[in-house]
Parts: structure tokens; C-alpha cells; sequence
């Protein structure tokens, strides 16, 4: 997990528009979010785990125990339900809410998103 803990800026996201589109996100906030360039804080405390997402338009924090779900919000305010998980080289984050299931290189159906952060 150490080397996670640090300050990441969005360098590429590929396909994340059609990923949006599929979960209704409007055309608006869609625009917003592909100009949008945010900074990842990952920290931990202990066994907590805190994510800090930065932009102009939104900040976000999520604070959490790998492996365990937690409470979350989707950035259209929707309630979602969040598992991290560390699996070897890798943070994978999976969302589940009423109506769909993703998964942080980000797949829904058979659209996959990827976003990318270099460290700052």
C-alpha cells in the first residue's frame, strides 16, 4: 500500500465519456468532467484508507478499511455502495448501487474506462 501514498494528477482517461453516458450522466456534467484535470490524494492513517479528489468543479473524500464496503456518493450525487481492494500492483475500487455494478479501471457492461494518474 505504501507506494499508493501520495498526490496523483489525471494525466489520461480513456473512454470515460461512453462510461458516463451509461449511467445517465448528463450531458452537461459530462462536458465538465472531460476538462476537468483532478489531484488524487491517497493517504492512511492506521488501517484507514482516505481518498481526496480535487478539481475546480467537485471535492470528494472517501475515508475506508481495504476490503470493506463503505457508503459513497456518485458524482451526480447518487448513494452507492464502494469496496477497495489491493490486488498486487494494483487499487481496485468496485461501486454498486440499485442499478449498476463498475469497477475502477472502470467497466460497466461492455464499456471500460480508464483513468490514469501520475504521481505530483
Amino acid at each position: 500500500m505504501d507506494k499508493f501514498i501520495a498526490t496523483w494528477k489525471l494525466v489520461s482517461a480513456e473512454n470515460f465519456d461512453e462510461y458516463m453516458k451509461a449511467f445517465r450522466i448528463a450531458d452537461e456534467l459530462r462536458e465538465v468532467s472531460r476538462v476537468i484535470k483532478p489531484k488524487l490524494t491517497i493517504s492512511q492513517a492506521g488501517d484507514t484508507v482516505v481518498f481526496n479528489l480535487d478539481s475546480l468543479f467537485t471535492n470528494q473524500k472517501s475515508s475506508f478499511k481495504l476490503g470493506e464496503e463503505f457508503q459513497a456518493k456518485t458524482m451526480v450525487g447518487t448513494d452507492c455502495k464502494v469496496t477497495v481492494i489491493l490486488d498486487r500492483d494494483r487499487l481496485i475500487e468496485v461501486s454498486k448501487s440499485d442499478e449498476s455494478e463498475s469497477c475502477c479501471t472502470m467497466t460497466y457492461q461492455d464499456i471500460v474506462a480508464v483513468r490514469t494518474f501520475d504521481k505530483v
